[in-house]
């Protein structure tokens, strides 16, 4: 990768690599996520702004979601709190965290 970057922009040869990462960190503005029908598309739910909760959240979180199709409503666990609706409803989170994570 060096090599080609170099051919294209010949400073880089001389330039250090030191490491790193990157990566999405998708979050809703208060940080909890969306589990929410959409109102006004008839069939449309969305489970969103999850950042890396996502994958440990994901089985409940199907199983909710699930439940809000079949059944209109999430039986199993209440997530009402997760609804779109909070945005525009003055009913945003804040968390006990200083960071402001999901908890």
């Amino acid at each position: 990768m060096a090599a080609k970057l170099s051919t294209r922009m010949p400073g880089m040869s001389k330039a250090e690599f030191r490491g790193g990462w990157s990566g999405l960190f998708t979050t809703t503005p208060d940080w909890p996520p969306i589990i929410d029908r959409i109102d006004g598309v008839d069939g449309l739910f969305c489970a969103a702004g999850f950042s890396g909760h996502g994958f440990k959240l994901a089985p409940m979180v199907g199983l909710a979601m699930a439940e809000m199709v079949a059944q209109g409503q999430a039986t199993t666990i209440d997530v009402s709190m997760l609804g779109l609706d909070r945005f525009t409803g003055g009913r945003r989170m804040e968390s006990r965290y200083r960071m402001s994570v999901l908890a």
